[in-house]
């Protein structure tokens, strides 16, 4: 198989194999996942508080056997972002693809993000109630006009009643306040804490004013740090994040933590900011004085997404370039204390106007030190996706997801109208 000067695909949407190579496909996938043979159980009550480096390296080093995946009726809309909430979630076999358990949310609620644990075993799914566009001509849902709520689910896919497999629990209706909008969300890796970048919309500023929030999921405490932005000696709160709000792009990962639970990296604001690294266990409320910038700047100028592997020595961060006659979205590892960056692929996204059908990736998860990752990406298919200011949209429909191991690539099972996954 070709690859370019640097060992690496020229482009990471890769057209599934046919029927004759399914089983190779699959015999592909399980070698890169057999490593990990049984997944660990939950730490205990006593053990779950900052885990050691060694249990989290050994949770974290292979890829997980199993994931939840939100599962929509019906492929997104044609316009940038606009991603249906998902009806189902569903616990699937990496390996295989296989279905172990299918979780309805209830009423009124539908999923639209879902973030892992490092166990395999706890998840947090973000549910939304019917939503309303914004008003305007953004075509994307940046207003507050739609009911939230967090949901924990525990896994036990070794249980033999399917009913058994799957138990959802709502979490306290107090934890997303009125009128804020959820950005991002990441679940701790012992799953005790729930992080997640919080906006109130004022007036015409769609980011509005930023809260970076951690959860207490065990005592129902929270945290929550603010960004002040000042100008000729006058600060005001300011956004934190590069919007827009999870439910218009899940998949963008803005938050994530180290592997012991007491750093969280961030994107400190909008397009061209920094990337930072907060210490959770800081007594402050000022987002920027716990929290110092990584050199990893350099390189980046449109944000899709950035996280650190649970190592803290390196960071992913996705990049959409300026439009121009190519537009390519480019994967980059980053140095977390050099911020030598290093490019993982690159994908020829459009030529001027013109869609190629593949779409930017997304890191949806990656092992401790950064060696394995699976990406969520598109391809050309029945639905192409749609170019929305020079930027190719990939659509459910023509997703793909897939593991580097290294430089070599192994396709998922992937089922159609994923609107987010998490390991």
């Amino acid at each position: 198989m070709r690859h370019d000067e640097h060992g690496l695909r020229p482009t990471l949407r890769h057209r599934f194999a046919p029927a004759a190579k399914a089983a190779m496909a699959v015999a592909s996938v399980a070698a890169a996942v057999a490593a990990c043979g049984s997944v660990p159980a939950g730490p205990t009550s006593s053990t779950r508080s900052h885990e050691s480096a060694a249990s989290a390296t050994s949770a974290q080093t292979n890829v997980p056997p199993y994931y939840v995946a939100l599962i929509g009726s019906k492929p997104q809309g044609q316009g940038a972002g606009e991603f249906p909430p998902a009806d189902t979630a569903v616990v699937r076999a990496t390996t295989t693809g296989a279905v172990l358990a299918r979780i309805k949310p209830p009423r009124p609620y539908t999923f639209a993000a879902v973030s892992g644990a490092a166990d395999d075993r706890t998840f947090v799914l973000f549910g939304v109630g019917p939503l309303k566009k914004a008003s305007g001509n953004l075509g994307m849902y940046y207003a507050h006009t739609y009911a939230e709520r967090f949901f924990l689910l525990r896994i036990n896919p070794a249980a033999a009643n399917p009913s058994a497999r799957a138990k959802l629990t709502a979490l306290p209706q107090t934890d997303i306040a009125p009128g804020q909008q959820v950005d991002a969300i990441a679940l701790s890796p012992d799953g005790t804490s729930l992080a997640a970048i919080l906006s109130r919309v004022v007036g015409a500023d769609v980011a509005g004013k930023g809260y970076l929030t951690v959860f207490d999921l065990r005592g129902g405490t929270q945290r929550t740090w603010v960004r002040d932005v000042c100008y000729y000696g006058k600060c005001v709160q300011g956004p934190i994040g590069d919007w827009p709000p999870i439910v218009a792009e899940p998949s963008r990962i803005q938050l994530s933590w180290t592997s012991d639970g007491r750093s969280l990296l961030f994107i400190e604001g909008s397009t061209g900011s920094q990337v930072r690294l907060l210490d959770v266990d800081a007594p402050g409320r000022d987002l920027m004085a716990d929290s110092y910038p990584l050199p990893v700047k350099g390189g980046i100028l449109y944000w899709r997404d950035a996280v650190i592997t649970p190592d803290g020595k390196s960071v992913f961060i996705g990049d959409n370039p300026a439009p121009r006659a190519l537009v390519q979205a480019t994967l980059k590892r980053f140095s977390a204390t050099t911020g030598k960056a290093a490019e993982v692929n690159k994908v020829l996204i459009s030529v001027g106007l013109n869609g190629t059908g593949y779409g930017p990736d997304d890191l949806l998860w990656t092992n401790f030190n950064g060696s394995k990752i699976i990406v969520l990406g598109a391809r050309p298919g029945p639905n192409r996706g749609s170019l929305q200011d020079h930027v190719m949209i990939p659509t459910p429909a023509g997703q793909t997801a897939g593991i580097y191991d290294g430089t070599h690539y192994t396709p998922l099972p992937w089922p159609a109208n994923v609107v987010d996954a998490a390991w």
